[in-house]
C-alpha cells in the first residue's frame, strides 16, 4: 500500500513559521551571488552575507553554522568563460573559495557563481 502526502505549506507546530532540517539529507545553504560578491536574495537561503576579497576570492557567511567544517559544498561560475570554482577553507560558520580562470590564474565570474552546502547544522 502507498501513501501520498500533498502540501503547500510546512510550518513549525504554532503554524507560523518554518521548519527546522536537522538531521535530514537536504541543503543547508545555497547562494546565487553576482561578479561581485553581490546576493540574489530570491535565491539565497541560510547565507547571512558575501564578501568580494579580491580577484577571484569569495567568503560566503551562513546565517545558521554547521555542525563542523567536514561538509559537503558544491559550486559552480555562472559562466561558460569561467573554468573552476575551488573551495580553499570551510570552517562552521564560513566558505572561502576561489574561481581560476581557463589561463589558471584567479579570475572574476563573467556572470556570478551558486554555491550549494549538505551536511549536519549545529
Amino acid at each position: 500500500m502507498t501513501s501520498q502526502l500533498n502540501v503547500d505549506i510546512i510550518a513549525d507546530k504554532a503554524g507560523s513559521g518554518t521548519v527546522d532540517l536537522h538531521k535530514q539529507h537536504a541543503l543547508k545553504a545555497h547562494v546565487l551571488a553576482t561578479a561581485a560578491a553581490v546576493l540574489d536574495g530570491d535565491n539565497d537561503f541560510n547565507i547571512s552575507s558575501a564578501s568580494d576579497d579580491g580577484t577571484g576570492s569569495y567568503t560566503i557567511n551562513l546565517t545558521s553554522a554547521m555542525s563542523g567544517s567536514d561538509y559537503s559544498v558544491v559550486g559552480t561560475p555562472k559562466s561558460t568563460n569561467d573554468r573552476n570554482l575551488v573551495f580553499d577553507s570551510l570552517s562552521t560558520t564560513s566558505i572561502f573559495h576561489e574561481i581560476f580562470g581557463y589561463n589558471g590564474s584567479l579570475a572574476d565570474p563573467s556572470d556570478g557563481f551558486s554555491t550549494f552546502v549538505a551536511g549536519e547544522l549545529a
